[in-house]
C-alpha cells in the first residue's frame, strides 16, 4: 500500500513501530485515510529507522508473526509487519512506478509466471524504480519456463530497457545476465549490439553472448586475452581450447595478473590434458593466492592416484603454509591421497606442517 509515515519509534532494543496512513492499496481493501500500525525490527545498532516520520512510501506487509518475541511487543495485536524481513518498502514512488507494480500485483498468483505475468514484470523493469525493477529482474528468473512466457512484445520491452541509456546501468546489466542465465535467444540481438557498443555494457553483453551460443570465435578469444577486466580473461580462457590463442591458457595459468583467470587457466588445463597437464600446473600449487592453490589442488588432485608420490615429494620438500597446496592435493587424491596425507600427520618433519595436515585432512588439532 502506499501512504505516509507518522510516528515512527522504538518499542525495544531492535523493535520499532509507526503509524501508515493509507493513500492507496495496491493490493487488498484497505480504504484511503485508513491509518494502519506497521512493525519492523532494525537488527544493526544505530541505524535510523527505516520507515521516517513523513516519508512517503509503498510498503508490503503481512500478519504479525506468531514468535513470543513478536507477541510481546504486541500483545494486543493490531499490527502489521514489514514484508521480506523489514525489506518490503520503496520510498518516494513515481506514479509511473505504481501504475506498472499495480499491474503486476492486480494478477492471480495463478498466472504471474503466464505470458500476462511475465509481461507486467518486463514493464516494471522498464520503467520502475531501481529497487523494484531490480527485483522483477530478479523474480522473472524465477519463471520456471521463462524463454516460453516471453511473447515478442515483452522480449522487446527487456531490449529496450538495455539500450535505454537513460535507465541505470544496474538494471541494464541485470537484464543482460537475466538473457544468459536463462538462455533467452529472443534477446539476442540486444545483446550482440550491447557488447559491439563497447562499455560500458560490453563487459556483460560479452558474457551473456558466450552463455547464449555456448561459444566464443577464435578471433574474440585472441582480443579477449588482451583486455584489462579479469572476466573478459577468464572468458578467453575457457573458450581457447582449439583455437590460435590455446597456448596463451598456460602463459596465463603462471603470469596472468589475476587470481581468478590463474584459477580458471589451471581448471581447463586440467580438463584438456589430464595427467600431462601435471608439469604447467604443480607451480600453481605455490601460487600466492589460496584460491589458485585450491583450483590447482583440486585439479591435480582429481586426476587420480598417479601423482600421490609426487604430491607427497613436494610436501615433505615444504614446510610451514607453503605445503598447503601439496597437502589439499592429496586430500583430492581419492585414498592413496589420504594414506599419504596420514603419513604427513604422523612423519614430517615440521611440527607446523603436521597440524596443517591434520586440519586439510578433517580431523580435531589436539594439543600435545
Amino acid at each position: 500500500m502506499l501512504g505516509r509515515v507518522a510516528a515512527p519509534r522504538a518499542i525495544d532494543l531492535h523493535g520499532f513501530e509507526a503509524m501508515l496512513t493509507v493513500e492507496r492499496a495496491l493490493v487488498g481493501d484497505d480504504a484511503p485515510g485508513a491509518e494502519v500500525r506497521v512493525g519492523w525490527e532494525e537488527l544493526a545498532r544505530g541505524a535510523p529507522p527505516r520507515l521516517a516520520e513523513g516519508s512517503h512510501v509503498v510498503v508490503a506487509l503481512d500478519v504479525l508473526p506468531t514468535q513470543s518475541l513478536w507477541q510481546k511487543r504486541f500483545p494486543a495485536g493490531g499490527v502489521r509487519v514489514i514484508a521480506g524481513r523489514g525489506t518490503g518498502i520503496l520510498g518516494a514512488p513515481s506514479e509511473t512506478t505504481l501504475r506498472a507494480l499495480g499491474a503486476f500485483l492486480s494478477l492471480s498468483e495463478a498466472v504471474r509466471e503466464s505470458e500476462v505475468g511475465v509481461s507486467a514484470l518486463t514493464g516494471l523493469v522498464s520503467v520502475a524504480a531501481p529497487p523494484l525493477a531490480l527485483a522483477a529482474v530478479v523474480r522473472l528468473g524465477e519463471v520456471a519456463d521463462l524463454a516460453a512466457s516471453l511473447t515478442e512484445a515483452s522480449a522487446n520491452s527487456l531490449s529496450k530497457t538495455v539500450r535505454d541509456e537513460a535507465r541505470p546501468l544496474s538494471i541494464r546489466n541485470a537484464v543482460l545476465e537475466l538473457a544468459a542465465e536463462r538462455r533467452l535467444t529472443a534477446l539476442r540481438p540486444v545483446v550482440q549490439a550491447s557488447l559491439e557498443g563497447g562499455p560500458p555494457l560490453d563487459v556483460t553483453a560479452w558474457q551473456s553472448l558466450a552463455a547464449l551460443d555456448g561459444k566464443i570465435s577464435p578471433d574474440a578469444v585472441a582480443l579477449l586475452f588482451e583486455r584489462e577486466e579479469p572476466v573478459l580473461r577468464t572468458l578467453a580462457v575457457r573458450h581457447a581450447r582449439d583455437t590460435p590463442t590455446e597456448a596463451q591458457v598456460a602463459t596465463a595459468l603462471r603470469a596472468d595478473p589475476a587470481p581468478q583467470v590463474r584459477s580458471a587457466a589451471v581448471r581447463v588445463w586440467c580438463d584438456w590434458h589430464g595427467i600431462a597437464a601435471a608439469e604447467i600446473v604443480e607451480p600453481a600449487l605455490f601460487d600466492p593466492a589460496p584460491e589458485v592453490r585450491g583450483a590447482a589442488a583440486e585439479s591435480l588432485g582429481g586426476l587420480g592416484e598417479t601423482l600421490v608420490p609426487r604430491f607427497e615429494e613436494l610436501a615433505l620438500g615444504s614446510t610451514g603454509k607453503a605445503a598447503t597446496g601439496p597437502l589439499l592435493a592429496l586430500r583430492y587424491a581419492g585414498s592413496p591421497g589420504r594414506l599419504a596425507l596420514n603419513r604427513m600427520e604422523r612423519e614430517h618433519r615440521d611440527p607446523d606442517v603436521r597440524k596443517l595436515a591434520t586440519f586439510i585432512a578433517g580431523k580435531p588439532l589436539v594439543d600435545h
